[in-house]
């Protein structure tokens, strides 16, 4: 990936990066922590229907 490339991402997600963190820490450690089993699992879903397990 070339620098113009790297800019170009940090010009569109940077900010929404800082927006999403500023938000998580809104939360408290046991809700981060079912925020975070929640897109984990969201994660193992996806890469299993795209990989086709079950």
């Amino acid at each position: 990936m070339d620098e113009s490339a790297v800019a170009l991402g940090w010009d569109f997600f940077g900010p929404l990066i800082h927006e999403i963190v500023a938000v998580l820490g809104r939360f408290g450690p046991a809700d981060q922590a079912a925020i975070e089993r929640f897109l984990d699992g969201v994660h193992t879903a996806v890469v299993q229907r795209r990989t086709g397990e079950e």
